[in-house]
């Protein structure tokens, strides 16, 4: 039985994908609230063996500000809380919704 990552691997092996690990990636502190921002990692994803994913990451040359995919890193499948395909259909941020929200997400048939 293929694992999480083979499965979702082999669905988009070769595309750019955004993966969210649960973290925040930084704190926006305002006068009565904070905003958690989460943190991603965007890049074309190489393969998967076992629990292990293989990515080719962006990333932003610190020195010049250009941005960059030749980065190639491994992450821990059980690091991973989702993954999507970046394709113009939106991004992981784009989901996460106010609990309060989801009755106008999905209305009852009938009202």
């Amino acid at each position: 039985m293929p694992s999480f990552v083979e499965s979702v691997a082999a669905k988009l092996k070769g595309k750019i994908v955004e993966i969210y690990l649960g973290d925040v990636y930084e704190q926006i502190n305002l006068t009565d609230v904070t905003i958690n921002v989460n943190g991603t990692i965007v890049g074309k994803l190489i393969d998967a063996d076992g629990d292990c994913l293989e990515m080719d990451c962006h990333y932003v040359d610190q020195d010049s500000k250009i941005p960059h995919m030749s980065n190639t890193i491994y992450i821990n499948s059980y690091n991973i809380k989702a993954i999507t395909e970046i394709n113009g259909s939106g991004v992981l941020s784009d989901i996460f919704t106010k609990p309060k929200l989801s009755r106008k997400i999905v209305k009852p048939k009938g009202k």
